[in-house]
């Protein structure tokens, strides 16, 4: 019996291993190519396995929502000319409850990739939910709104608002025109956003942020209604923005409503309709507390700061040593330290104890200070030009040779041996 039950074990053990051999093999990642191996996307996509990449060659792809759940890599040629053109949008009814948002693209997994296209035709280009998805190097006509942790949003083009909910998401390298009430929508955690270029946001701001512990640096935020609007946050720090020309009624380049523990530095803020609005605007503001503000740069703004909003706590607008530069502070600094003699005065209740006698470079977390003078002081005697010197040092030379020719006459005058000796 047992020898009969070793060549079963054998045989089964080999079945086992052959299995596990198709198996590995059918696992490994894939690339579909469209219109190759299927003539439309959604066809791929819905053959597709994790790991696998569908690769979308150059053209216009009229389809209905692509959904995607599985973590797949969805990837097009070239983003200016690789077309998905979503055809889902229903006529304008005036029915109740309106239709919900149409999307062009559905993410309903873990570690999607979509990259290298143009996307429209829908409300929203990318939508769902999912951790670790990177949206990269898109032309985006319309919005991306996406909640998942580790997200990666960098090097799209987008004219449609993003809204990013979860923590620790990049959000980085993004340009944005023209995106409605909102640029960027941050609600989560511990996000960072950084050198996105945003315009034309008519609405809250080209950053809202409804979350905590968030970086937010070098920005460049121009022609909105605000530049970076902390709605509800704490502990938030917002540096070296570029944050210009929102001028219209009630636009300002930093906007604080309630929070605590917020800090603002190394900001550029200019020509705004105001420089900083921080505290509550209303019953529904709850605190404003904690905010600290310094090496900003205030130039040119209508008004520097917006003083008619409630104070719901103590904010600072210096770090204990250094305050903020100031483009219309009239003070003096007698001992040239770079810092006013006297406070920065915002209100009755708020000052700048230290302000900057010269703007803050943002790029080089430095106070641009004028280079010191490298010739001596001015005096009451006129300086010789530069002819007054060469006549000088002609007339020198001129009474030199003449000396010179004078000694030598004498010399020879000298030697020369007298008639009378020479006839003896």
């Amino acid at each position: 019996m047992g020898k009969r039950i070793i060549p079963v074990f054998i045989l089964v053990s080999l079945v086992a291993l052959s299995m596990t051999t198709v198996l590995s093999t059918r696992a490994a990642s894939r690339t579909i190519t469209v219109p190759d191996n299927y003539s439309t996307i959604s066809a791929a996509l819905r053959y597709a396995s994790s790991g696998d990449t569908v690769y979308v060659k150059k053209g216009t792809y009229a389809e209905s929502t692509l959904v995607i759940s599985r973590a797949v890599t969805l990837m097009g040629e070239d983003a200016e000319s690789t077309v998905i053109n979503n055809i889902d949008n229903p006529p304008w009814d005036f029915s109740f409850p309106p239709p919900p948002p149409t999307v062009a693209v559905q993410i309903n997994a873990d570690d999607v990739k979509i990259s290298g296209f143009t996307i429209t035709g829908a409300v929203k280009a990318v939508a769902g939910k999912g951790d670790g998805a990177q949206i990269t190097g898109n032309i985006l006509e319309a919005n991306l709104d996406l909640e998942g942790n580790k997200l990666a949003i960098t090097g799209n083009n987008l004219t449609g608002n993003l809204r990013c909910s979860g923590a620790y998401n990049n959000i980085m390298g993004n340009s944005m025109a023209n995106t409605g009430l909102k640029g960027i929508e941050l609600e989560g955690h511990s996000n960072i956003v950084r050198k996105n270029k945003i315009t034309g946001v008519i609405g809250y701001g080209g950053i809202y942020v409804n979350s905590d512990r968030n970086e937010i640096a070098e920005n460049n935020i121009t022609n909105s209604t605000s530049g970076i609007y902390i709605n509800n946050g704490s502990d938030n720090i917002a540096y070296r923005n570029r944050i210009t020309e929102n001028a219209f009624q009630v636009s300002a380049g930093l906007i604080l409503v309630s929070g605590f523990n917020n800090t603002f530095y190394a900001n550029y803020i200019a020509n705004n309709t105001y420089g900083a609005i921080i505290g509550g605007a209303g019953v529904d503001a709850r605190f404003s507390s904690n905010t600290t503000l310094y090496h900003n740069s205030f130039v040119g703004n209508s008004r520097q700061v917006r003083t008619d909003w409630k104070i719901y706590g103590s904010n600072f607008w210096d770090n204990g040593k250094e305050g903020n530069f100031w483009s219309d502070y009239v003070g003096n600094d007698t001992n040239n330290d770079g810092i006013g003699d006297t406070p920065y005065i915002i209100d009755e209740t708020r000052k700048d104890n230290y302000p900057l006698m010269f703007p803050f470079d943002i790029e080089n977390n430095t106070i641009v200070r004028p280079s010191p003078a490298t010739e001596p002081a001015p005096t009451n005697e006129t300086a010789p030009t530069m002819t007054q010197v060469a006549v000088a040092v002609a007339i020198v030379a001129s009474a030199s040779m003449g000396l010179a020719v004078y000694v030598r006459k004498r010399r020879l005058k000298t030697e020369k041996p007298n008639a009378s000796t020479m006839s003896t």
